[in-house]
């Protein structure tokens, strides 16, 4: 049975701190090309050990669980910036101070809030957090360590359901929604404690009794939405292609390029992916890699896959997405005949790759 709190390995521990180096240097992680290089140079792969990483609940690239590392299990790509969870501070004693601590304030704050909550017979009710009410239940905490928040609570088990908003302009304005999970931790006062909680309700050990909606591994199941106040901008439920990606998408002012086209095409592949219409996404998927080589300077897809310079992880994610236009080709011209089709979602390149090529696109725009 897989323990979180086992000894790791001397790699294990060798990744976890060039992981948390710049974190506890800036308040940001690093890209996973920079961990991949640290680790390469020590003829380690990064890849591999941070699979390696223990984790409870699901082992699949779905479903709800909880390890040392958060990351994007269908695959990285070289500009995702993977993140420690709050366990991982068990391993790490320095990140204590700037991860584990914090949240383990503001977890309790959160969890007397829920406790306190009002309750009515006729209408839905949720309490929410913010920073400036943690700041007055918890005046020490700094202003970094509120800005940082928002990301760790997304990670963590208590804390991922529930609606998020914030204001894009002013990183210290934001709200979450709090949900009832909360109160399966009262009276957790350490690290042990906290991940000793979180892996008794995954999964593995105890199966749960409503049904759960995953998407990207963060449960939805609790989720409604918040009354979101004017100016303050909503987080969308992450989708195909990055959330993080589309908003910088939308934000593009191209002086060459019209993108209104491609951000349809982006949006309404994440609602069809949403959806399950598989269908639909490999359509749309095609349409995207049809529509963008004029931004390489290319006219064809192969063209930007063989004429561009890509890193070497971005070459591997551009050959399959080369390699996906069979299947698209599939979906789009077959015929219909006797035998049942056998297409599905699971038949889409994984999502690494076409963010990966995404944000060359965004980059080059």
């Amino acid at each position: 049975m897989v323990n979180l709190l086992d000894p790791l390995s001397n790699d294990q521990l060798l990744l976890l701190q060039t992981m948390a180096g710049p974190y506890l240097a800036d308040g940001e992680w690093p890209i996973w090309d920079y961990v991949e290089g640290a680790l390469a140079r020590r003829d380690l792969d990064a890849r591999e050990l941070i699979r390696s990483l223990p984790r409870v609940g699901s082992q699949s690239a779905v479903g709800p669980s909880y390890g040392l590392a958060w990351f994007d299990r269908h695959g990285l790509a070289d500009q995702d910036r993977p993140a420690l969870t709050v366990a991982a501070s068990y391993h790490l004693p320095e990140l204590g101070t700037v991860l584990a601590n914090p949240f383990l304030n503001v977890l309790r704050i959160m969890v007397e809030l829920q406790v306190g909550a009002p309750s009515s017979p006729n209408q839905v009710s949720r309490p929410t957090i913010t920073p400036a009410l943690i700041k007055q239940t918890l005046p020490s905490i700094s202003d970094s360590a509120l800005k940082r928040l928002p990301e760790i609570l997304l990670h963590e088990p208590p804390t991922r359901g529930g609606s998020y908003s914030h204001d894009p302009n002013d990183p210290l304005k934001w709200q979450r929604q709090l949900t009832r999970e909360l109160l399966k931790y009262r009276n957790v006062q350490d690290i042990k404690t906290y991940i000793e909680r979180v892996s008794s309700f995954m999964p593995s050990a105890v199966e749960p009794k409503d049904p759960v909606i995953i998407v990207n591994g963060l449960d939805l199941s609790t989720d409604t939405f918040l009354s979101i106040p004017e100016g303050v901008a909503a987080s969308p439920p992450e989708g195909y292609v990055s959330s993080k990606l589309v908003v910088e998408l939308e934000q593009k002012k191209s002086a060459l390029w019209s993108v209104d086209k491609l951000i349809q095409l982006v949006k309404e592949l994440n609602s069809n992916f949403r959806d399950d219409r598989w269908y639909s996404c490999h359509a749309l998927l095609r349409a995207i890699l049809d529509h963008t080589p004029p931004v390489f300077g290319c006219k064809t897809f192969d063209q930007v896959v063989s004429n561009h310079s890509w890193g070497r992880t971005d070459q591997k994610h551009l050959k399959r997405l080369q390699a996906f236009r069979n299947a698209a080709d599939d979906v789009l011209h077959r015929q219909i005949r006797k035998s049942a089709d056998v297409i599905s979602l699971d038949d889409l390149p994984e999502r690494a790759a076409v963010n990966a090529f995404l944000r060359e696109c965004v980059d080059l725009l």
